[in-house]
Order: structure tokens, then C-alpha cells, then sequence
């Protein structure tokens, strides 16, 4: 098991996190209803900490971090503040950031709003546009979606939140990501979504993208993504899916990171 390790951010929210490896410093922000656990399960610590040094967060509401019930604890700034606290507790001046789902969002804004601390981007399952005109032009309120998820779970009931999603999530992940998770917490990171922009802005450093083909999201992104100055991969198979695929994603980040680091 790798080391676990604890910070007290500035807003004094426990922040948890795993450290592995030697080299070059990776910080990995995992998605909602993920946990720096469950990505040292799937293996991509393991095979990560031969050539780099890997730190996973468990962020605020997740895992082993502060799991509060307030909105207003998980905002943007506070969210940037939680990478940065944990970057200053390893003394580390400059790291690649890694993030999936939710966790992408959060190293895109690190890496706008702190730049100087980011050397490279790798953001996995998150739509590279307006989410919001993007659930627009499937039909979809992402507003009401949003609000209908984060009742789901204050009602404590999972079926009804999974049943809400736009990409089917399997039995066995449902089971796992419920069973590991505080639904309060997480309808207060739903909550705070509700007052926050949506879009996506690529950031300044070099920038490596992927998601999952039969996503809700595949169509928009890979329209987009043409027009953008960015790396890119698409992963067979289900949102669900994608994080699990660990061997191909990890090749193909590699791959993205030493040419980042020549340029």
C-alpha cells in the first residue's frame, strides 16, 4: 500500500492522499465517487510509481479526506486550494496533473489559475465544451439533471441517482461506488456544481485528453477536439470502463508526457 499521508488546507479542510514512486512528480485527482483508493486497486499506482513520483488525492467529500455537507465548502477556489496544499505539503514546485470526470475539471482550473505550477495536463471523461449546451443539444437541462441527482442522494437513494445518469453504469460499479461513499457529501459537490460555469477552456500548458467511445460525450468531443491544440485518445467501451483500461491509457499518457517534457 502506498504511504497515506494528510494537509490541512488553507480553508482548513483535511485533504488525504497516497504517495508511490520516484521521479518525476504526477498528481493524480480522481473523478466523483472516486478515491485515491480505488485507483491504487486499479492499478495505475503500480504501474505509474516505476518511473514517476504519484501522488493520488482523495478529494474534499471523498475517501479518506473531510467529507462535509455543505455546498459551499466545495467550490472552484476551494478545489485549486486543495491541489496546491497538497503540491506545498510534498514541497513540490511543479507537477504534471492528472484528472478524470470531476477531477479533470479541478487540474484545468489549477492549471489556468496557477500555471506556474503545472508543467502538463492529462484529463480524462469530461466533455471539451459548454457541459451545459452540450446536454442542451441531447435534449437534456443540466441544471435539473443536476438538482434531481443531488435529491437522489439527500433521500439516500443510489438506484435513483444511478438511474439519472447519461451513460449506464454497471451493477457491480454502482454497488462499489455507493458502498464507499457518503451521499450527503457528494450531493454537496452536486449542489456546489449548480453555481459554478461549466465550460471548458484548455489551459496553457501542454494538454492530453480521453474519454470513452460509447460516452454521451464522444460525438461533442471529437468535433471539437479538431479545432483544438491538443493531444488525444479515445477508449473503447463505457464511461465505466475507461479508468479500468489501465494499460492502454497508461501507454498512450506516458507517450503524451515524454514528449512534454522534450518540448
Amino acid at each position: 500500500m502506498s504511504p497515506r499521508r494528510e494537509v490541512s488546507a488553507a480553508d482548513g479542510s483535511r485533504i488525504s492522499y497516497e504517495v508511490a514512486g520516484v521521479g518525476p512528480y504526477l498528481l493524480i485527482v480522481p473523478a466523483l465517487l472516486q478515491s485515491a483508493a480505488l485507483w491504487r486497486e486499479m492499478g495505475y499506482v503500480d504501474r505509474l510509481a516505476t518511473d514517476h513520483r504519484v501522488i493520488v488525492m482523495d478529494p474534499l467529500g471523498h475517501g479518506e479526506s473531510d467529507r462535509p455537507h455543505d455546498p459551499a465548502v466545495y467550490g472552484v477556489e476551494q478545489a485549486v486550494g486543495h491541489v496546491i496544499a497538497v503540491l506545498e505539503n510534498e514541497g513540490i514546485e511543479r507537477a504534471t496533473l492528472w484528472g478524470f470526470g470531476a477531477g479533470a475539471e479541478t487540474v484545468v482550473d489549477t492549471a489556468r489559475r496557477r500555471p506556474d505550477v503545472v508543467d502538463a495536463v492529462v484529463i480524462g471523461g469530461t466533455f471539451l465544451g459548454d457541459f451545459a449546451e452540450g446536454m442542451r443539444e441531447i435534449g437534456g437541462d443540466l441544471t435539473e439533471l443536476t438538482d434531481k441527482c443531488a435529491s437522489a442522494l439527500e433521500a439516500g437513494d443510489w438506484d435513483a441517482y444511478f438511474a439519472l445518469m447519461q451513460d449506464p453504469v454497471p451493477l457491480d460499479v454502482r454497488r462499489d461506488r455507493a458502498d464507499a461513499n457518503d451521499p450527503a457529501a457528494i450531493a454537496a459537490v452536486l449542489r456546489s456544481d449548480l453555481r459554478r460555469a461549466r465550460g471548458f477552456l484548455k489551459p496553457s500548458v501542454p494538454t492530453f485528453a480521453y474519454w470513452a467511445e460509447d460516452a454521451f460525450i464522444h460525438p461533442h468531443n471529437r468535433e471539437l477536439v479538431e479545432r483544438l491544440p491538443i493531444e488525444w485518445m479515445v477508449v473503447p467501451g463505457l464511461v465505466s470502463d475507461a479508468p479500468e483500461l489501465v494499460d492502454a491509457v497508461v501507454t498512450r499518457v506516458r507517450r503524451f508526457l515524454e514528449s512534454a517534457v522534450r518540448s
